[in-house]
């Protein structure tokens, strides 16, 4: 069976007719078909799979720490040593109270080819954040086992001992480029306000932590256990 055909997640919506016919008629080491028993399906394969997973470095900026409150203002994604692509709501779109539904609805798509979405923090941030806009919207958001997460904030605070754990602590530890449009509140709050300008510094700063944090994963991957995280 050519493993390529099944994403990591085992994901069921994901997977093509062929990949669905050889999940059923294999079994695992219980003598249950490996399409009732996907774990250990993760399990007996999880080398393979870990080798040919495609994995998405994210990061969110938005005007407030409570989605409710507030909205996203940019998103920035980047395939493992691959591009990097980025959406940052348009003056327009927040004055005519639209906000980040755009925002989130082109999100929802670009993630569609992947199987990880790493993050700092993510975890406990930039993914319940986007999941509640998302359910603001009305759109709808992956479930469990759709994919997996990682999170490298809790790789460095398990693996290194530094005096913060920060992503530009752990950046200027390991010696890694990070955070030159540094966060600025006037910037912040010019850009609820729909200042193009501010709006595109945001971006940037958005783009950086993407960088950095792609780097820091590279280094610090290696130390984390094997376990399997949904978002």
């Amino acid at each position: 069976m050519n493993l390529e055909r099944i994403p990591s997640t085992t994901n069921f919506n994901r997977l093509n007719k062929d990949a669905i016919l050889w999940l059923y008629n294999h079994s695992c080491k219980h003598r249950h078909r490996f399409s009732e028993h996907p774990t250990c399906f993760l399990e007996k394969y999880k080398d393979q799979l870990a080798t040919i997973q495609r994995i998405a470095i994210i990061d969110i900026e938005t005007t407030n720490l409570n989605a409710d409150f507030g909205y996203i203002l940019c998103y920035s994604l980047k395939e493992l040593d691959g591009e990097l692509i980025h959406r940052c709501v348009t003056p327009q779109e927040i004055k005519s109270s639209t906000f980040d539904k755009n925002i989130v609805r082109q999100f929802l798509k670009d993630i569609k080819e992947y199987d990880n979405l790493v993050t700092y923090y993510g975890s406990r941030f930039d993914l319940p954040y986007i999941r509640t806009r998302a359910l603001r919207w009305g759109f709808d958001f992956p479930g469990w086992g759709d994919y997996l997460s990682t999170d490298v904030y809790y790789i460095a605070k398990a693996k290194l001992r530094t005096h913060r754990k920060r992503l530009e602590t752990v950046c200027d530890l390991l010696g890694i480029p990070s955070k030159a449009h540094r966060l600025n509140p006037e910037v912040w709050m010019k850009a609820q306000a729909g200042s193009k300008r501010a709006l595109d510094y945001i971006s940037l700063h958005c783009d950086e932590d993407v960088l950095s944090l792609e780097a820091v994963y590279k280094r610090l991957v290696n130390f984390r256990g094997q376990s399997k995280t949904s978002i």
